[in-house]
């Protein structure tokens, strides 16, 4: 009898949360029969199965029980038979859940901090909100999911813990026409008592430079959040903490934060335990509700951006001119992390380019972005950093400002990118096509 089994089961595009509330399913029949081919297939969606549908096709195929409503999750499982007969077994479950589908989903309000921007300058600014999420009788938390999205670039924390992994969230998009908003599965961070919810957010493609004339604000001038905090409890009742006037707001240690010209971080200004509960925000601003002239609010159809692999330095080379420069070995889009222990108040200087010309950076074709990220340290022991709210292109990194010799293993070129699936993979015996710096 054939062996065949059903692999990679997604709906849509793989994504944890659907946009749509009839997403359409996808799978890989796997098998070790040459030229096997499949004849039919049937899908289960909480216990209920299709029976047997014909149809050779594995890529988007319809949705078949009833829509999804809003915060829907459902388990579904797909088997196949093949034109020999054979049948797979039941895939593993996947869990399909549907977001926020109807715009009257979202009670949450744009918020932005009252002060208005000063001109030329572009922190980074916190904003928090303590609450309480009280038990009814004899209930807990089953459920929390937490909505949210940016006028800029952002990270969110709860209770102290960063929530998600995806950098340079919500990305780019245009704006006036669809805004893309991210759903995390929050229940793990969440407590009965005392919570809090804290983001910050920074320029990023809204209001930062973009473009050959290096324009900024092209958007918008504010930079705004939107955030929906649902948590349900075992009685089924259900708490919605938004983003509203209540939320309280401050600059921090992100003097700085450009894509083209780098991130500036001051940690003598850190505030530990800002998103925590206990933490005295009183001397914090107010924010205030406005319009970002937003459009749709979508679920991603894209995989986020993370951190996807991690370079050592390859070498470290001093220039023409005296200056220290890290090889990291081949061209990247990313940052470095770095670990430094020094005098407070030092500064440690980082520009990076993609070549060198005449064994200094080459920064013509940086045009006018300056590609520099500033770390002042706060003293006191070893300080471990790397920027949230820029990313460069680059292979070699100018380093200024360093106290005493620059060790090589303190530096770390995280690579930052779409977290796509491979699909495949290429090997050849010239080197021009498989090492990353080919050498003669």
């Amino acid at each position: 009898m054939t062996s065949v089994t059903t692999v990679g089961l997604r709906a849509e595009y793989g994504r944890a949360v659907v946009g749509v509330a009839s997403p359409r399913l996808s799978w890989r029949a796997e098998t070790d029969v040459d030229g096997w081919r499949q004849a039919a297939y049937e899908v289960e969606v909480d216990g209920g199965a299709t029976g047997w549908i014909a149809d050779d096709d594995s890529v988007f195929r319809p949705w078949p029980a009833v829509p999804l409503r809003s915060r829907d999750v459902v388990s579904v499982r797909v088997r196949v038979r093949g034109d020999d007969g054979a049948e797979s077994p039941w895939s593993d479950a996947l869990a399909v859940e549907a977001g926020l589908l109807d715009p009257a989903d979202w009670v949450a309000s744009w918020i932005t901090p009252t002060a208005a921007p000063t001109p030329g300058a572009s922190p980074a600014h916190h904003l928090r909100r303590e609450l309480e999420l009280a038990a009814p009788r004899g209930a807990e938390i089953v459920r929390a999911r937490l909505h949210v999205t940016s006028a800029g670039v952002h990270t969110v924390e709860i209770n102290g813990v960063a929530v998600g992994d995806h950098v340079l969230a919500p990305g780019w998009s245009a704006y006036a026409s669809r805004l893309r908003y991210d759903t995390h599965d929050v229940t793990a961070l969440v407590q009965s008592g005392a919570n809090v919810v804290g983001a910050v957010v920074a320029d990023g493609w809204y209001r930062g430079k973009l473009g050959f004339d290096g324009r900024r604000a092209i958007y918008g001038d504010r930079l705004g959040l939107l955030a929906q905090l649902e948590v349900t409890w075992s009685d089924g009742s259900v708490l919605v903490v938004a983003t509203d006037d209540h939320w309280r707001t401050s600059t921090g240690p992100v003097l700085a934060a450009d894509l083209y010209d780098g991130e500036t971080f001051d940690a003598r200004l850190a505030v530990p335990g800002w998103s925590a509960p206990g933490f005295d925000a009183s001397g914090w601003g107010p924010v205030e509700r406005f319009d970002p002239g937003m459009g749709h609010l979508v679920v991603p159809l894209s995989p986020p951006v993370r951190r996807i692999e991690e370079l050592p330095v390859v070498d470290v080379l001093r220039s023409p001119s005296g200056a220290t420069i890290l090889d990291l070995g081949q061209n990247l889009v990313g940052w470095v992390r770095f670990t430094v222990d020094g005098p407070a108040g030092t500064e440690v200087v980082l520009r990076h380019v993609e070549v060198l010309e005449h064994g200094e950076l080459a920064t013509a074709p940086l045009r006018g972005a300056a590609a520099t990220d500033r770390y002042v340290l706060a003293g006191g022991g070893p300080e471990t950093w790397e920027p949230s709210f820029t990313f460069h292109g680059f292979r070699y990194v100018e380093v200024t400002g360093w106290p005493g010799e620059v060790d090589p293993a303190a530096f770390t070129a995280v690579v930052v990118h779409t977290d796509m699936e491979r699909t495949g993979t290429f090997e050849c015996s010239c080197l021009l096509y498989t090492s990353p710096s080919p050498r003669d």
